[in-house]
């Protein structure tokens, strides 16, 4: 009778006074669940719901990936489910404690640099314009506004190719640039003055010239004369900007056609 009481405290009772450990592919497991990857080609833990969709990868290297992710980096959460974004929770934690490197969410993300919370704010994309213009034009007398350009880059979408304007999107300092070349110009013309004109519609920055006198030649001699106008100006939001040929003389002067002479750059500081 003893002896039946004794098999039956094994077996019933002993059980729940073991602690268990369960090993895949390892005899010796390191914690209650130890799994061990069997290659370095396959996943060492996938998971899928009822619906075999993935949900979880994690790859031999240690990598992790989340919504159907295949891990590139330690934690990669684009995967091809819709809900892919990123959680981050407040907390009153210190910077300090919490380490440099550290994220939360505070009316914005944080960042801690081991002493501070630091806000992460986005920069706007800054307006730059690069633009050439190899269209013919006979500049009149006093002033002609230099129209049909041809953008190669306008990160804003602020440039007005055909009409020449330039419409500022942010308040701030912008660098501009212009270069052009009259073409055939005479010489024998007394006292003649070419100008590149910046017309600025704004309270802020007045009109910006720049000038070139011909030199006065005996015989009436053509040339081709270079003229820059650079300039840094602080514009507001919504001023508009055009460069136009200005000059002095009864004879009309034509720009010449190669767009590597007149060119226009406009950078938002």
């Amino acid at each position: 009778m003893k002896r039946i009481l004794i098999i039956l405290y094994i077996l019933l009772i002993l059980p729940f006074c073991l602690t268990a450990q369960i090993g895949v592919n390892t005899e010796l497991p390191k914690g209650t669940l130890g799994i061990r990857s069997a290659s370095s080609a396959i996943p060492v833990v996938v998971s899928r719901n009822s619906d075999n969709t993935e949900l979880a990868k994690l790859l031999n290297s240690g990598y992790l990936g989340l919504g159907g992710a295949n891990p590139v980096v330690k934690l990669d959460l684009r995967g091809t489910q819709a809900d892919g974004e990123l959680g981050l929770g407040t907390t009153s934690m210190t910077a300090a404690a919490a380490g440099a490197g550290a994220i939360r969410y505070n009316n914005g993300i944080e960042y801690s640099d081991g002493e501070v919370w630091v806000k992460l704010t986005a920069l706007p994309t800054k307006a730059y314009v690069i633009a050439k213009n190899s269209s013919p034009l006979i500049a009149l007398p006093t002033s002609t506004t230099w129209k049909n350009w041809t953008k190669d880059i306008d990160v804003t979408n602020s440039f007005n190719a055909s009409t020449g304007v330039f419409t500022v999107p942010r308040t701030g300092v912008y660098s501009i640039s212009c270069t052009g070349m009259f073409h055939i110009v005479a010489t024998m013309v007394g006292a003649l003055r070419l100008e590149i004109n910046l017309q600025v519609s704004s309270s802020t920055a007045a009109n910006v010239k720049s000038a070139v006198a011909a030199p006065v030649g005996a015989t009436g001699d053509l040339v081709n004369m270079t003229c820059v106008n650079k300039s840094f100006l602080y514009l507001q939001a919504g001023d508009t900007f055009y460069f136009y040929i200005w000059h002095n003389t009864t004879p009309s002067i034509e720009m010449t056609t190669d767009g590597s002479y007149n060119t226009l750059t406009i950078s938002e500081m």
